[in-house]
């Protein structure tokens, strides 16, 4: 629950670290970096306090646990609290990382993060003593050196990671109100999906509970790349914003919408159509309704990734409370229309399609207050957004279903995954991409082409 808080808080410290850079200002940055560590201090100790007097009464006398393990669970419990306040000390650190775009030790970090936990599931096999015990404290170890990686990192690269005190009333009361704002919003969307399965559980009962986990499990997957390419894009929107060079913002963001949509149509083109195969074989037996939720949470990931570099370019105006409310009012107005719908005994297939609804909405939203920047102009996001990503996915619909392989068997399905991935490539690469861009493409592959034969050359002599 505090680290959800921890996570606004990340998008708020990156923004002002991006934004800072952009108008060249290292003094500024310092002090912006500094006070940024002071107020996750004070967050971590208030995580601390809180976590040792009523989190702590809570276990010892709310919850329901058998007594042979309470000792296991006040462990496991202090673990945890350990955890979380050294999580927030890391997001200076990983936000600094992000903002000057240092994605390679930010991707090698992630990957030894999964390959410790993968790690750690494996000793748990092992490991005679109390596993929940053993659990605790290596999670708490692996973000203790995760940590320590992005700060000695940090301090050898960035000059402005070296902290000295520095406290502006004026600068902590903008990023509070940034961050309150931008949490309302990301609570209002949590509060929607609780509310999601609320329903579903209340309506249906578990076993419609069980399908909706799992195809969220699924959408997750369809999220991964768009996200990833996102978070890549969002420190150059703010900093192109930040030295008023707002038409390579908008060339950027354009692009970065495009590409991120396509990024999540290649996923979902390619598995859409064969999903209830792909369960069948992974889960044998399926849960009802899993396949249909499936498919709808796959085409509201699609939705929102159009606007997901939006975001970014609305935050870095720095103006966020009517944006933020807007956003969040409009996912918490669409539960009563769910329960609405539920209570005149729909199936529970309408959940999902209000939200696939709701989705549009807050893209729509999104693209609507891109005109606080200057020089933004409705009629050229849709001729360079809408318009091109319209022409892709509607051949791409046609692909997904009519080149469906109906068979049970795992070579066949790779078949039709394969086909359908290469089409639908070739379809965003020649229909989907200006000639322009496609020149652009192409240089990048040649780059890197030739810094691979570089490094080759370089090894053998």
């Amino acid at each position: 629950m505090f680290s959800f808080l921890s996570g606004a808080m990340a998008t708020a410290s990156q923004r002002y670290f991006a934004f800072e850079m952009g108008r060249g200002d290292e003094e500024a940055l310092k002090k912006t970096f500094s006070l940024t560590v002071i107020v996750y201090a004070i967050l971590a100790i208030i995580i601390v306090l809180l976590a040792e007097t009523v989190g702590l009464w809570f276990i010892n006398y709310k919850l329901v646990i058998p007594q042979e393990r309470i000792h296991a669970a006040r462990w496991i419990y202090q673990f945890s609290v350990m955890t979380c306040a050294v999580s927030v000390m890391t997001t200076p650190y990983l936000s600094l990382i992000l903002s000057r775009e240092k994605m390679e030790i930010y991707a090698w970090m992630s990957i030894l993060e999964a390959v410790m936990k993968l790690l750690i599931v494996y000793l748990l096999n092992i490991i005679s003593y109390d596993k929940l015990f053993v659990y605790g404290i290596l999670l708490l170890a692996v973000t203790i050196l995760n940590t320590t990686v992005y700060k000695i990192y940090c301090r050898r690269n960035f000059a402005e990671s070296r902290f000295s005190f520095y406290w502006n009333s004026r600068t902590l009361k903008e990023m509070i109100s940034f961050t309150g704002w931008f949490f309302f919003s990301m609570f209002s969307g949590t509060i929607q999906a609780q509310a999601v399965s609320v329903l579903c559980n209340i309506f249906f009962g578990p076993a419609v509970n069980a399908a909706q986990g799992i195809a969220v499990k699924i959408r997750s997957v369809s999220d991964t790349f768009a996200n990833n390419f996102s978070t890549a894009s969002r420190p150059q929107i703010i900093k192109n914003y930040a030295s008023y060079n707002y038409r390579k913002m908008f060339e950027l963001l354009y692009r970065t919408c495009k590409t991120t949509y396509y990024l999540t149509l290649i996923i979902v083109v390619s598995v859409i159509a064969d999903i209830d195969t792909i369960l069948r074989i992974w889960l044998v037996n399926v849960p009802l309704h899993t396949v249909n939720f499936a498919r709808l949470l796959m085409i509201e990931s699609l939705v929102s990734s159009v606007a997901f570099a939006m975001s970014s370019a609305n935050q870095a105006t720095g103006k966020v409370k009517w944006y933020c409310l807007t956003l969040g009012s409009t996912a918490i107005i669409s539960i009563p229309f769910l329960y609405l719908f539920l209570k005149m005994g729909y199936s529970p297939e309408i959940i999902y399609i209000v939200t696939v609804l709701t989705q549009v909405v807050l893209t729509i939203i999104r693209t609507l207050f891109l005109k606080n920047i200057p020089g933004f102009s409705f009629k050229e996001v849709i001729n360079k957004v809408y318009v091109p990503i319209l022409k892709v996915t509607v051949p791409a619909a046609v692909i997904a279903w009519f080149l469906k392989f109906a068979s049970e068997t795992t070579v066949f399905l790779f078949l039709g995954i394969t086909v359908r991935f290469i089409m639908i490539i070739a379809i965003i690469y020649f229909i989907g991409f200006s000639r322009s861009e496609r020149i652009f493409i192409l240089q990048i592959f040649k780059s890197i082409f030739r810094r691979r034969k570089n490094e080759q050359n370089y090894r053998a002599s």
